[in-house]
């Protein structure tokens, strides 16, 4: 063999190296399993198709499972999840909460104002607010969990899978966001305070582990930033989308 085609060789050999090394890399930052030795990746694979689709690879009835397993805490998430976290769940999750508090308020409104002198108009623009509010808070909060705990505190926790725990853990603002159509301060006070409650227990007893791993102080940081992003997604429930007004003739 020529020195030139030796030299091709190491070539490809040191570009699959690296490439195998590089997806390793980003699969312990994010989360899932390594693709087969035999499959070639590129310099940077998390810009691909292939590698976000493993993360909506699951079934219907996977979805179903780990929905019932977040809204009953039983089975245990982990035991359902298998190891395996989806982002195709959280997505459904957030989108079908986005549409269902759009419609919802729009009807607690009008609900409200039944028998008075005014003409009711529909509020289109409470769909994009809650696309911003659903799809901000859902990425923006693990994702800065994930920051400060894995960067921050150097506490092994994986993106996807913080990602997908939050997501999940919102599957009982989809009842809220049905029940919430009741035109009644105390109903709305009530649901709000069960799903505030409900996801921050569901989100956290699914992060026992690595919570455990932190220092004290390092657990209020985290409780801290879980906390105020769920007060702010109930507070904008309560005061922007379902907050109860008479319109005036």
């Amino acid at each position: 063999m020529s020195n030139k085609h030796k030299k091709h060789n190491d070539e490809e050999i040191a570009q699959d190296i690296k490439s195998q090394l590089v997806e390793a890399s980003i699969n312990n930052l994010f989360g899932g399993e390594q693709k087969p030795k035999e499959q070639k990746v590129g310099c940077c694979p998390v810009l691909t198709v292939s590698f976000w689709s493993r993360y909506f690879n699951v079934t219907q009835s996977d979805v179903g499972q780990r929905i019932k397993s977040s809204l009953f805490l039983t089975p245990p998430f982990e035991e359902v999840m298998g190891g395996q976290p989806d982002l195709y769940g959280p997505f459904w999750i957030f989108t079908t909460i986005i549409a269902l508090v759009s419609i919802s308020a729009n009807i607690c409104d009008y609900l409200n104002n039944i028998g008075n002198d005014s003409k009711f108009k529909y509020r289109y623009d409470f769909v994009p607010v809650a696309g911003s509010l659903i799809y901000g808070v859902g990425l923006i909060c693990p994702t800065l969990l994930w920051v400060i705990v894995k960067l921050l505190f150097k506490v092994k926790i994986k993106l996807i899978q913080t990602i997908c725990l939050y997501g999940y853990s919102q599957t009982c603002f989809i009842l809220i966001s049905v029940l919430s159509i009741i035109p009644n301060n105390i109903v709305h006070w009530c649901l709000l305070g069960y799903g505030f409650g409900m996801s921050t227990i569901f989100f956290f007893r699914n992060l026992k582990k690595e919570m455990d791993e932190l220092e004290a102080n390092q657990r209020y940081v985290v409780f801290g930033l879980v906390l105020g992003c769920q007060l702010i997604l109930c507070l904008m429930f309560r005061f922007y989308f379902f907050k109860l007004t008479t319109l005036k003739s």
